[in-house]
């Protein structure tokens, strides 16, 4: 199915999520409206972007944001102990008995020589942001499974889920593992993957051997090897659009063994407010400065644009953003389904009025709030749900 929805009507106000916070921490473009059209237009607000990192990019905005979310009558020091000890918290899920007993590390069957040395080292250099680390990480990338539980004769669908965070952190409390929770709700199998926080070809290659996996467990974990999808979000949506558009991209390395001769392919993807373009005037700067390894060559950033890699193979998706989003300007879901419309592949593009960059589920948005119901219409309408 192809569809275009103006999104719908409903409250201007914005409910203010944690979520929507730690998100807009990675900011690195604004919008302001061009005063003839009233149109949403991108502005960017970084200078000499050839000579500085994604991860300054993103520290320079974690201290913008935090000074943004703050209560009015803070000090810059109140500000950042408010930051430190109650908006980080609230995004760090608890990682006791429950949360190690669904880790599935993505190396256990690998042969010691097909990777890296172990333990791997910090993944985050940001003071700011270094709480979100995950402990965990130190023994490679890994799934948290959440399969469907109770008895069910038949395999279930999967969804493959990739938190945002502009590849300098990942959001996997709101992002991840209420998404999961969710999912289950409605009988599908959910899988969080925490990726490597590096350049491409890193997390990719995270991606691809964790849809590898799924499928060569799929019997394990009772799920349907041909109706595996990915969601991601924010910058996880990118990673998501390059999975589905490069999962057979013949430069990339082969996949270890015991995974080679599985399919990396997603047979569907839902995208959530995401990076979709490498290319201004529409890029996140700071997602960009990261995966591209600060390499912003036209051909690095044209082989990192999703919207030019969609062809008659890629996957069908349900593509979402909302127009007041500030951070991620609303043009990259348009561009990735303009490119899916271009190649006859089916997709459903949704945007909604009101809403900031990084709700999740979007329960508190007077407008976003119907997208996981829509999401679930459109899997019945593909067949996905049966």
């Amino acid at each position: 199915m192809r569809k275009r929805a103006e999104g719908r009507r409903g409250s201007t106000k914005s409910t203010a999520m944690l979520l929507a916070c730690a998100v807009a921490l990675t900011a690195c473009s604004t919008i302001e409206p061009n005063a003839a059209t009233e149109e949403p237009q991108p502005t960017l607000n970084v200078s000499n972007e050839d000579e500085t990192s994604g991860e300054d990019l993103i520290e320079k905005e974690v201290k913008a944001e935090i000074d943004r979310i703050s209560p009015e009558d803070m000090t810059p020091g109140q500000q950042l102990v408010h930051f430190r000890d109650v908006i980080i918290p609230s995004l760090i899920p608890e990682r006791g008995a429950d949360y190690e007993a669904r880790i599935r590390y993505l190396w256990d069957d690998i042969a010691d020589s097909e990777k890296p040395a172990l333990p791997l080292p910090p993944e985050i250099t940001m003071g700011l942001l270094k709480p979100l680390e995950n402990p965990h990480m130190v023994n490679g990338p890994f799934l948290l499974e959440f399969p469907v539980s109770g008895e069910q004769s038949e395999p279930s669908p999967a969804v493959l889920i990739f938190p945002g965070g502009g590849y300098a952190f990942r959001s996997e409390k709101f992002e991840g593992l209420h998404v999961a929770e969710w999912l289950n709700e409605h009988g599908i199998s959910a899988f969080v993957l925490n990726y490597r926080l590096s350049a491409d070809p890193v997390p990719l290659e995270d991606a691809r051997l964790a849809m590898a996996l799924l499928r060569s467990e799929a019997a394990a974990y009772n799920i349907d090897p041909d109706r595996i999808g990915v969601m991601g979000f924010s910058a996880g949506g990118h990673l998501a659009a390059t999975l589905s558009t490069l999962y057979d991209d013949e430069t990339r390395a082969p996949l270890p063994q015991p995974y080679t001769d599985y399919s990396t392919r997603p047979d569907f993807s839902a995208l959530a407010y995401p990076v979709i373009t490498m290319r201004p005037p529409y890029t996140h700067q700071g997602t960009r400065g990261i995966i591209t390894g600060g390499d912003l060559s036209d051909a690095r950033l044209e082989s990192l644009s999703a919207e030019l890699l969609v062809n008659s193979a890629t996957p069908p998706a349900f593509v979402w953003s909302t127009i007041t989003d500030e951070i991620v300007p609303y043009q990259n879901s348009q561009m990735y389904a303009d490119a899916m419309e271009a190649h006859g592949v089916p997709y459903r593009l949704e945007f909604y009025d009101t809403g900031p960059h990084g709700v999740g589920l979007a329960q508190d948005e007077p407008d976003a709030n119907v997208w996981p119901a829509q999401f679930i219409d459109w899997l019945n309408e593909i067949e996905v749900l049966r």
